[in-house]
């Protein structure tokens, strides 16, 4: 196998895996797909926020990324002549494209996350079931409105396909664990540029795509008298950058947090402040009452001193009385 050559192809094919056209038809419309919506230059983010003609553009672009250098690899070692070399140099350039397209040289090696593009791929190491396989997982995305997780199975059934199947080919046994190795790559590649769509799955919190409103979106506006395509699906429009958002969401758990926590504690306050009223009305009225009571007792201790006064004044004229009396009985007898 010529290394030298090998080598070539692996650098050319991830020139060729690093362009990316959702950036370059993004740039047609004075955008950056970049910075709207999820922030995934790919398919999928490109239907959720121009259409479906620009999404579709996209897919089929970046598919050819990974047919062109799987069919250059495996062409340039010998093709069906040479089975085993030429698969090496199908998933080689394959995977190369795939690496270019997550990690582009042109835009600081922030790119996608090579869906489309390992499809191509395997598209043309086994084309009949890779197709079938798109197929079905396309369905399946039209009814569940998950894009992701289907992605996901549709690399994870052509991985595990190829690696049990790859025997019957009778390779050799030395290439044999290059090219599982090869293929295993170009899964754990996608797989880890799916990474936040994997745990917004896991917590339920991915992002649902319509993709028949988003197909049939732009014909009924055209029927309906054309006009500036505005998204319907305003969950698919509004979606957090992959790059950001977990800071985000993050930022805004946090804010919800604050603002929940201040709003507890101003209810707390107000209910304190109420309590606090509410007790001071009882202490005044308790207060009030004690004058009350004190202003009662005063005047029953007047009114009984009153009365003690009056019975000492009549017990001094009584004996008053009694003592003139005794004087007029001895003048009398005298």
């Amino acid at each position: 196998m010529n290394a030298v050559l090998l080598i070539g192809l692996i650098l050319v094919s991830y020139l060729v895996g690093s362009i990316s056209f959702g950036r370059i038809l993004s740039a047609k419309e004075k955008t950056d797909i970049t910075r709207t919506g999820s922030g995934s230059p790919g398919a999928t983010n490109m239907l959720r926020t121009y259409g479906a003609k620009l999404g579709l553009l996209t897919l089929l672009f970046d598919l050819i990324k990974g047919i062109v250098p799987a069919l250059v690899g495996y062409f340039a070692f010998g093709g069906g002549a040479n089975m085993a070399e030429s698969y090496i140099g199908l998933y080689a350039c394959g995977l190369s494209a795939v690496i270019g397209h997550i990690f582009p040289i042109y835009y600081r090696f922030h790119g996608g996350k090579a869906a489309a593009t390992a499809c191509g791929v395997f598209l043309v190491a086994q084309p009949v079931v890779a197709l079938i396989a798109f197929v079905v997982c396309v369905g399946l995305a039209f009814i569940i409105k998950y894009v992701s997780p289907m992605s996901l199975l549709f690399i994870l059934i052509n991985v595990v396909w190829q690696c049990l199947f790859m025997p019957e080919f009778n390779f050799m046994p030395a290439t044999d664990p290059a090219l599982i190795l090869l293929v295993v790559a170009i899964g754990v590649a996608v797989y880890v540029a799916h990474w936040q769509n994997i745990a917004r799955l896991i917590h339920g919190k991915e992002n649902k795509t319509d993709l028949w409103a988003k197909i049939t979106e732009k014909i009924g506006k055209k029927s309906s008298g054309g006009g500036a395509e505005i998204p319907t699906n305003q969950e698919d429009k509004i979606e957090i950058p992959a790059d950001k958002d977990d800071e985000t969401k993050t930022s805004m758990d946090k804010d919800d947090k604050i603002e929940h926590n201040n709003t507890k504690e101003i209810k707390t306050n107000s209910s304190a402040n109420e309590k606090q009223e509410t007790k001071l009305d009882e202490e005044k009225e308790a207060e009030l009452d004690k004058e009350e009571n004190v202003e009662v007792q005063n005047d029953i201790n007047n009114n009984e001193e009153a009365e003690l006064d009056k019975d000492k004044e009549s017990n001094l004229d009584r004996e008053e009385d009694a003592s003139l009396d005794k004087e007029k009985d001895k003048d009398t007898k005298e």
